[in-house]
């Protein structure tokens, strides 16, 4: 169980590695549907944050496209990142690479809040392992 510390301190990345599954989005439970349109449907079935002791993450997880004709297909993914922690707050950002090579996602900062990590969209991730 990872407990918050007073104000002045922060967590090390030893306090917070372990595995966390995306239970939410928004309040919405996953299978989520996160878009669609005439043709097209795009379903995040799971995702997980990974979190290593050396401020190292990635996350993984499974999205369904469907299409209005033909068989749904599942694609997974894998983006790994670099993590920081500042007091209760868990910045993830890219590796860094050559801008030819790759496309950066974008950071993204989640709370910390006891076996739990929360982002800007109410996602909603739990601890699953250690």
């Amino acid at each position: 169980m990872v407990l918050l510390h007073g104000c002045a301190d922060s967590l090390a990345p030893g306090d917070v590695a372990g595995r966390y599954a995306l239970i939410s989005v928004r309040g919405q439970p996953l299978p989520l549907v996160y878009s669609a349109n005439g043709e097209q449907h795009h379903t995040l079935l799971s995702a997980e944050v990974v979190l290593a002791a050396d401020g190292t993450a990635e996350t993984v997880g499974q999205i369904e496209n469907r299409a209005t004709s033909g068989a749904p297909t599942i694609a997974e993914f894998r983006i790994e990142w670099r993590y920081e922690i500042d007091l209760a707050r868990l910045t993830l950002r890219p590796p860094e690479c050559p801008r030819i090579a790759c496309a950066e996602p974008v950071p993204q900062t989640l709370r910390i809040m006891g076996d739990a990590l929360v982002g800007s969209e109410q996602e909603i991730y739990v601890r699953v392992t250690q």
